[in-house]
């Protein structure tokens, strides 16, 4: 599969109808399947593994006041996710461009990820 930063703007646009078009622009759903390719593929989202969120990682300052349109869009996603059989949270860095992870922590015992929407109806049954 190529990754992200290959396919022509134009390409992915007729396939997914939305891609980066600034430096700042969400991801693309492109760009989701992309992330959750590396994470699984590099080990780092067993079955056990949940991903709380995944955002852009936004690129500093420099970057985005230097950006002229049509340039390539070098992009990298944040994610978050959540081991319920170690009962412990990570943080990762996915660059997009060059199709890794370029970090990836698991956070101090006690950090808590975001409540997600179906953890609620667990807390309703548990109650």
């Amino acid at each position: 599969m190529a990754h992200v930063t290959d396919v022509p703007f134009g390409e992915v646009e007729s396939v997914l109808s939305a891609g980066p078009r600034h430096p700042l622009d969400p991801l693309s759903k492109l760009e989701l399947e992309e992330t959750v390719r590396i994470l699984s593929t590099g080990g780092r989202l067993p079955a056990h593994r949940r991903i709380v969120s995944i955002n852009l990682q936004e690129p500093g300052r420099h970057t985005v006041e230097r950006y002229a349109p049509g340039e390539p869009i070098h992009r990298k996603a944040f994610v978050v996710l959540l081991d319920r059989a170690l009962k412990a949270a990570f943080e990762g860095v996915v660059d997009l461009h060059a199709g890794q992870v370029s970090s990836f922590v698991q956070l101090p015992e006690g950090i808590q990820p975001s409540i997600m929407l179906d953890e609620f109806s667990e807390c309703e049954a548990a109650v």
